[in-house]
């Protein structure tokens, strides 16, 4: 599977700020932690972050990796999907559909009575036919199976306008 990047931040344009990866295995990608003076500077309410903070690095719930100097942000620690004993970050997948079928899609797990977690897609009603995403994803990628896809009249985003993958 090729790496995505998805934002990139120069470490010295970090000024008196602090990076790190915590990783909980040999891998290079784990979730990023920051630190610094200006952390936090904008919330009004303590209790909405302090809790994320340990040793001094907020736990920012974000996954990536440092390369050459660049932090490469790969998607949200919430958002990975277990699959077949596999992490699965859907923001790579729901970007190459994105791009192939020009329409937005959602990527998310559901757990089934058979299966331990099973791989769907919300897509919008007017998006693509099924069968022409289950011959894209067929021909582009073995190492995931999609069990549903699911027509939704619009997405749903968070106060902090992520796209909600709960609802």
């Amino acid at each position: 599977e090729n790496t995505k990047i998805w934002y990139i931040l120069k470490e010295d344009h970090l000024k008196k700020n602090s990076i790190k990866i915590l990783k909980n295995n040999k891998s290079k990608v784990g979730e990023i932690l920051v630190k610094g003076k200006s952390l936090c500077g904008g919330y009004l309410n303590k209790n909405d972050w302090e809790p994320k903070i340990k040793n001094g690095w907020y736990q920012t719930g974000d996954i990536g990796y440092i390369e050459k100097g660049f932090l490469i942000y790969k998607g949200r620690s919430s958002n990975l999907i277990n699959f077949n004993g596999r992490l699965i970050h859907p923001e790579y997948y729901e970007e190459k559909l994105d791009k192939k079928f020009n329409s937005k899609f959602c990527m998310f797990a559901k757990r089934d009575k058979i299966k331990d977690n099973i791989i769907c897609l919300a897509v919008l009603k007017n998006g693509p036919k099924d069968k022409d995403i289950i011959n894209f994803i067929n021909s582009q990628f073995s190492n995931i199976f999609i069990s549903k896809i699911f027509k939704i009249n619009k997405f749903s985003y968070t106060r902090t306008n992520k796209l909600n993958r709960k609802k």
